[in-house]
């Protein structure tokens, strides 16, 4: 079940995504405003008709995506609620909810701009609820419903794990965070490291031209998904990369409005590279932008990306940077990953106002348990590039964590959801968003 309610002053909306889903509200009804693909509407009587612009939709009355289909509902002046594809929607108080078989991937767009004066909006999934004044905003759901993520645009929302009473964190603009089921959740973060001695960047060269440009991978079913895949790799390379010794673009991209934006249209646009079929009939492509132009939109160079920067195999960068460097840029990207999948882990919210690490700092005993768990993370995938960087990225199982640090607390402090630290908004996601938003105006 994939839950997302909306209140406000005599008015309760509840939108499910790939479950049944209710929406009552007084006395207006929401109006579907664009149709892509397969949508249809059900009528309470079994009926079935194909949704059409213009469309009221009723008490009693639930609209589906199909694979590949899309809605945009408009509730009220400003108020816009974007159903992407495999989720339902039921007008009504009461919507038939458990039971409900999930469907793959359904993802929710919404814009509230007009919430009335004192009024609250939430926004729920089987996982979690947000509660929201009025922003742009998008919410994600994994095929289990096991866990969903909630992403602003701007301003800042309230993000509850579903079912446990105070226990919070507050989402900033261009931020985004998970809420997971322990027992189906790994915690992951990714580290990088460079050769400690001297040593040369790998030349590239396309038609004997040595280029310049910084490259992702991604695979999927269609040609279409591999490359949404590709640029959110690309993405993360990007927003990794370190502008001075402690500052990563990310870190340097806080505050600064215009720069996330033209970084984040220039990676939507960045090219792609024609597809390779693989083994399993899957469609695997790469992303690449110049560097030059990279540090044109930042308005800044990135030290990281000096020199061709594209993905390199473990016998090329060892034959060209040396082994013994190579293990070296190994070893410290894996304890720069330890470093950040220990913050990530003492950055889980126990309550509004507790973190794990705050409760580690009453006791040796469970702050000792909180570093142990790292002996259990396992490297899950190591990447080398052409720059010399090698990154490695680390994951270390949601129930492990949890069994560790309630043992050590001698009783259930974490609950049954990990609710994480907020971190910054992937740029497809903002692209994403952006563009949602100036479709709205």
């Amino acid at each position: 079940m994939r839950r997302v309610q909306l209140l406000v002053p005599a008015c309760l909306l509840c939108l499910f995504m790939g479950a049944p889903v209710g929406l009552a509200q007084a006395p207006a009804t929401a109006v579907v405003v664009k149709v892509t693909g397969d949508v249809k509407v059900e009528r309470p009587d079994g009926q079935s008709v194909a949704a059409a612009p213009e469309m009221a939709l009723k008490d009693g009355d639930v609209i589906r995506t199909g694979a590949g289909g899309a809605a945009s509902l408009k509730m009220g002046e400003g108020n816009v609620i974007a159903l992407q594809e495999n989720a339902r929607l039921q007008i009504g108080a009461s919507a038939p909810v458990e039971g409900a078989q999930a469907r793959p991937g359904p993802s929710l767009l919404g814009r509230l701009k007009n919430v009335p004066k004192g009024g609250k909006v939430s926004i729920g999934t089987a996982t979690s609820m947000a509660g929201i004044e009025g922003t742009t905003f998008v919410i994600k759901a994994s095929p289990d419903a096991a866990e969903s993520s909630v992403g602003v645009m701007e301003g800042a929302v309230l993000v509850e794990s579903r079912g446990e009473a105070n226990k919070s964190v507050v989402v900033g603009a261009r931020k985004v965070t998970r809420v997971a089921e322990w027992g189906k959740t790994t915690i992951t973060a990714t580290g990088s490291g460079v050769p400690s001695g001297r040593y040369r960047p790998i030349p590239v060269y396309r038609d004997n031209v040595q280029i310049t440009v910084v490259r992702a991978k991604g695979a999927g079913r269609t040609q279409e998904e591999a490359a949404k895949k590709a640029r959110a790799d690309l993405s993360g390379r990007i927003l990794r990369a370190k502008m001075g010794p402690d500052t990563s673009v990310a870190d340097w991209l806080v505050g600064k409005d215009d720069a996330y934006s033209r970084l984040a249209a220039f990676v939507g646009a960045a090219t792609v590279l024609p597809p390779t079929v693989l083994p399993d009939g899957g469609i695997e492509v790469i992303a690449e932008v110049n560097l030059s132009d990279l540090d044109r939109v930042l308005e800044q160079k990135v030290p990281l990306f000096e020199g061709a920067v594209v993905n390199v195999d473990e016998l090329r960068y060892s034959l060209a940077i040396g082994a013994r460097e190579r293990l070296m840029a190994e070893r410290a990207a894996t304890l720069d990953a330890q470093r950040k999948l220990l913050e990530a882990i003492q950055g889980v919210q126990i309550t509004s106002s507790t973190t794990v690490q705050d409760f580690a700092l009453q006791s040796d005993v469970i702050k000792s348990h909180v570093e142990g768990v790292l002996r259990g993370a396992k490297a899950l995938n190591t990447q080398y590039f052409s720059d010399g960087t090698v990154e490695v990225t680390m994951g270390v199982e949601g129930a492990t964590v949890a069994e560790e640090i309630n043992r050590a607390a001698q009783k259930d402090v974490l609950g049954r959801n990990c609710l994480c630290k907020p971190w910054t908004l992937g740029l497809p996601d903002y692209e994403q968003l952006r563009t949602f938003e100036a479709e709205q105006k």
